[in-house]
C-alpha cells in the first residue's frame, strides 16, 4: 500500500451474491477445495460475525450484486469526505503473509482456494481498521459500477467492533 493521496489499489469486483469477502489466505487455509462453506459454515450471523471478530473472513452486504469498484487506501478518511458518505462501516482486517483477497461473498458457496491475481493486493502484515464508504451511483441502482473506499489504518490489535448482524455497507 502506498500514499494517502492517491489510490494505493483498484480492485474492480463483479459480484452475483450480495456481499463482499475480504480475508488474507490464513483464514481460508482450512477450507478444502469444493467444501459448501457458505451454507454450512458462513450462514448465520454469529458465524459470520465470529469470523468477522477474529479479523479472519471477513465478509459486509452491499445490498445488491454487480459491478464494484474498491478504491483501496492507507490511513484514514479525511473527514469532509466521509461524512458526506451516504453508507459507512468500519471493520477488523488480520494480515499475514502479506496478501489481501477480495472475493464475492458465494465464492463461499463452492470454494476455490486460488483468489484470482487482479483480485488479491499486497499489505504489510498486521492489524488494520477499515473504514468503508460509499454512496449510490449515479444511476440511482446499488452495484451499477459503484466505489466503495477502503481506508487500512494500522493498529497493534484488532478494534473492538460490535454489530447486531452480519456488517453492513448499506
Amino acid at each position: 500500500m502506498a500514499t494517502e493521496q492517491g489510490p494505493d489499489a483498484r480492485v474492480t469486483l463483479e459480484i452475483a451474491g450480495l456481499g463482499i469477502l475480504l480475508y488474507s489466505p490464513w483464514a481460508a487455509k482450512h477450507i478444502a477445495k469444493g467444501d459448501h462453506y457458505l451454507r454450512t459454515q458462513y450462514w448465520e450471523p454469529s458465524a459470520v460475525l465470529e469470523h468477522v471478530r477474529v479479523g479472519g473472513l471477513v465478509g459486509f452486504n452491499v445490498g445488491s450484486p454487480g459491478r464494484y469498484f474498491i478504491e483501496l487506501r492507507t490511513g484514514v478518511p479525511p473527514e469532509v469526505v466521509y461524512n458526506k458518505a451516504d453508507y459507512k462501516l468500519k471493520l477488523g482486517l488480520r494480515v499475514q503473509d502479506r496478501q489481501i483477497c477480495f472475493r464475492d461473498l458465494y465464492d463461499l458457496e463452492v470454494w476455490d482456494p486460488v483468489c484470482p491475481d487482479d483480485q488479491r493486493m499486497e499489505a504489510p502484515d498486521g492489524c488494520y481498521q477499515l473504514t468503508l464508504f460509499s454512496r449510490p451511483p449515479s444511476s440511482g441502482v446499488l452495484g451499477d459500477d459503484q466505489k466503495i473506499w477502503i481506508y487500512f489504518q494500522p493498529l497493534k490489535e484488532l478494534p473492538e467492533l460490535r454489530y447486531a448482524g452480519v456488517p453492513s455497507l448499506v
